[in-house]
This record gives structure tokens, C-alpha cells and sequence, in this order.
């Protein structure tokens, strides 16, 4: 498929994109999202939606920053697999070739952990550690991972079963250091950050980034508000796993960087490598390569990667085949980005699916822009909005908002057919917009039952 059918059928998903995702954010009482959507190198989309900080009234955009959280891990790997093309180290090398202080005599099997069992979540060690940072956001130093290691770490044996830990991309940082003899932060912010021209992105709290940073909140408990969860923390010696802070803008920019023939951070075969199966999840349809998660949606394999940090929720999901990339940012402890991601793809699919139907150069109906809006009933909403050279009808509250969507065929005057969509709904029945005595779109009738203008 044509670079230029992609983004047509991209610039046609945002139609409904856009009124879909400020819909499930109110929904989800979520402060603040911001969304990006790149196609090979360039941003097709991007946008802020609610309040960055919800007291002083700052609004989000495509620039505001979030915490980006365990993102961060697939920075981390990326750096680890640039210095293995420079020839600095190798997957498979042990841990303790470059950090001496790995070891244990309580638990003597570290001595088999390798960068790749660490990389992949099979090194079977403690997820977080012995330090309860999550809760009272007093992240660990150095000196204390390394007093812990000395009490023993190891949970499972090395490939014993696929185990998520902070703890092994915090060490898999200290490799980068030994490894490159920079620092982790000054390593991954000259061999990524600014060679990707990444303006506000950092693994530590610069100015440019606390200067849109957005205030993270806590989780929805009705009928409370949502408390902000001040002040942001450095992550010190977990920056490898979690420390890391961007936008949508950059986060564009950077999932571009690792599409196959893109120069910039690493060749197609070390790309290959991370985005592969490294573990496969029989429980479910969600494994995991080096550094990124595996997926699908509407067949498709999805690579990205999720975060979570006291007061964000984020994820990162890349199509690698179409070069699609999509990028979700909230600042709420909600769910809600990885149903975004999810939803922006499924949406996007759907225009792929129907590239014809939905062609510009079709012929619009007559003045379709006075249809649009979002409608509402007993029973659902509904968002009807301009896609192309037709008008499509959605209801908001799915999570994937095409799987119900109907193209409205013109018929007469101010009616319309319902065309697709479920067959327990009105498919084949007639739409038929009002206007009141000014002119003004005040409801619909869907089949027999009417709908208010919101």
C-alpha cells in the first residue's frame, strides 16, 4: 500500500479520532491526554486534550511532558544494542563482566545473568527491589541497589519464566555506563536524545522539560477529585527503568527512528532484534521482544511499550510493516492510554480497509459540515463527522469506535441511509437531521427514535 493511501486513510481516522478521544477522556474524568500519530518521518497528527494542570488552567498540547515510565526501557535497550554494533559488548555477555559488584554470596546463580536474560525479563530477579519507591517516591541510589544485590536478588533461575523487573533495566543501565564510560544519563542523552534532535525529552528532570511538564494525579475515586501527586521526583538509580520524560512530539520522532531503513539510532538487523519475540505469552496475545511489548490489533503486529508513574499512564505502539506510530500520554493513574493506542490503530485499519469508499475525490454531500456533532439519547451517543467524501456515524463510548460505524448515504434533502454497521442496529433505515427555525442542527431521528444535539 502507497505512502499516500496510509496517510489519507490516517488523515481520515483523525476525523473521528479526535471527537473519540476528548469523548473517553471526559468519560474517564482523566485530567489531560495528549496524542501523536507519525507516518514514517512525518507527524500526521498531533494534539493536547484537558488540563496539564487542572488548578491554574493550563491546557495540554502536543507539546506538554509527561512521565513516560517504563517507555524509558526501550531508550535503555536501544543504547545497549548501539554499543553492541560499536562491538562494546555483546547480548550475551554476563552481567558481572562489567559490574564486579554483581554478585552474591547468597545467591552465587547471578554469576549465569546475562544482558539479554535482563533485556528480555529472564533473568528471573525482584521487580522492583527492597525499596518501596512507588509508594513514597524516594527512588533507590546506586549504593543502595548494590547493597541489595549483595542479599540476593534472583526469584527464578535465568529463562525459568518470563519475570518483569525494574530492578534488571536499573543494573542494565549500569552496563551502558561501564560499557561506554559515561554516565547512563549522558550516554543515552548524546547517542539518542540529541542525535534525534529530541528537545524535551530526558531521562532526569531538566528545565526544558519541568517547564511543560504536566501535573500527574492520582487514581478516580467518586465522588472525590482527583488528587495531584506533587512534587516530581528524580528516579536516580531506576532512570534506565522508568526515568524518562518526553512528548508526543518527540516520542513521534523517536518510534521513526526504528523503522526499518530509517538511519539514525541502529541498523535494521539490531532493530530486528528488539522488535522480535524474545518470550511468548501463552496466556495471552501480549509477549515480549528486547526492551518492546508485542501485539496485535485487527491482525496487524503491534511493537510499543507502556508506562506507568505516580499520576501518568502512558504508551508508545508502532505498526512496523505500514511505519505507523502512535503515541498516548495521560497524566491520571487510568487505563486509558493503552485503550486509546489501541482504538487510534483499529480506526486507522478501518480507513486502510475501505481506502475506496472513502476517497477525496468523492463528491460530499451537499454542505456536510452542518451535520456534524455529537448527538444524544435514552440509550447511547452518537458523533457523526466528515470522513473523506463521506459522513460516518460512531458511538463514542466504544473502544474501538469503528466497529459499529455507519456511512450516512444521501438520499434527500436533509435524509440520509444507514449503510454497514451491526445488523441488530438500523441498518438499511433512514437518518434524518433537524434543523430549528434559524438554521441551527438541533437533533436527529435514527430509524423512529430521536436524538438531541449536544
Amino acid at each position: 500500500m502507497s505512502d499516500s493511501v496510509t496517510r489519507r486513510a490516517i488523515e481520515h481516522a483523525v476525523k473521528i479520532i479526535e471527537p473519540w478521544i476528548e469523548y473517553k477522556r471526559v468519560a474517564a474524568r482523566v485530567p489531560a491526554v495528549s496524542v501523536g500519530i507519525v507516518h514514517d518521518d512525518r507527524v500526521i497528527f498531533a494534539n493536547g486534550y484537558g488540563f496539564a494542570h487542572i488548578a491554574k488552567r493550563i491546557r495540554a498540547s502536543e507539546a506538554t511532558c509527561y512521565r513516560i515510565a517504563s517507555i524509558s526501557k526501550t531508550i535503555t535497550a536501544t543504547a545497549v544494542l548501539q554499543l553492541a554494533e560499536r562491538g562494546a559488548l555483546q547480548l550475551d555477555d554476563p552481567v558481572q563482566t562489567f559490574l564486579p559488584w554483581f554478585r552474591s554470596r547468597k545467591d552465587p546463580g547471578l554469576a549465569r545473568i546475562t544482558l539479554r536474560h535482563l533485556l528480555t525479563h529472564m533473568a528471573g530477579i525482584e521487580r522492583d527491589g527492597d525499596t518501596a519507591h512507588w509508594e513514597h517516591r524516594r527512588f533507590p541510589t546506586l549504593a543502595q541497589i548494590q547493597d541489595h544485590v549483595r542479599e540476593g536478588i534472583a526469584v527464578f533461575r535465568p529463562l525459568e519464566t518470563f519475570k518483569y523487573s525494574n530492578l534488571g533495566y536499573a543494573i542494565a543501565g549500569q552496563v551502558i555506563a561501564a560499557a561506554s564510560d559515561q554516565p547512563y544519563e549522558q550516554y543515552v542523552d548524546e547517542h539518542i536524545v540529541r542525535r534525534l534532535g529530541l528537545s524535551r525529552t530526558s531521562p532526569t528532570l531538566t528545565a526544558r522539560v519541568r517547564e511543560r511538564l504536566a501535573v500527574g494525579y492520582g487514581r478516580d475515586v467518586p465522588p472525590a477529585p482527583r488528587a495531584p501527586l506533587m512534587p516530581h521526583v528524580e528516579t536516580r538509580a531506576m532512570a534506565a527503568a522508568t526515568g524518562f520524560s518526553s512528548n508526543v512530539l518527540d516520542l513521534c520522532a523517536y518510534m521513526s527512528a526504528q523503522f526499518l531503513g530509517r538511519r539514525g539510532l541502529l541498523s535494521d538487523e539490531s532493530k530486528r532484534e528488539m522488535q522480535r519475540v524474545h518470550w511468548m505469552n501463552k496466556k495471552a496475545d501480549h509477549h515480549y521482544g528486547v526492551g518492546f511489548d508485542l501485539w496485535k490489533v485487527d491482525g496487524a503486529l503491534i511493537v510499543g511499550h507502556g508506562g506507568g508513574f505516580p499520576g501518568f499512564i502512558t504508551r508508545i505502539a508502532m505498526d512496523p510493516e505500514r511505519k505507523i506510530g502512535v503515541a498516548v500520554l495521560s497524566n491520571a493513574l487510568d487505563p486509558l492510554s493503552g485503550i486509546l493506542v489501541n482504538g487510534v490503530l483499529s480506526t486507522i485499519y478501518y480507513f486502510l480497509k475501505h481506502t475506496a469508499q472513502f476517497r477525496t475525490s468523492g463528491r460530499p454531500p451537499a454542505r456536510a459540515a452542518r451535520y456534524q456533532g455529537r448527538f444524544t439519547s435514552r440509550w447511547s451517543d452518537t458523533v457523526v463527522t466528515r470522513a473523506g467524501s463521506q459522513l460516518v456515524a460512531f458511538v463514542p463510548t466504544l473502544d474501538r469506535p469503528t466497529d459499529e460505524a455507519v456511512v450516512l448515504k444521501h438520499l434527500r434533502g436533509h435524509a440520509f441511509k444507514i449503510t454497514g454497521g451491526s445488523e441488530f442496529g438500523y441498518l438499511g433505515e433512514n437518518v434524518v437531521f433537524e434543523f430549528g427555525s434559524r438554521g441551527r442542527l438541533t437533533g436527529l431521528t435514527w430509524g423512529p427514535n430521536r436524538s438531541k444535539r449536544r
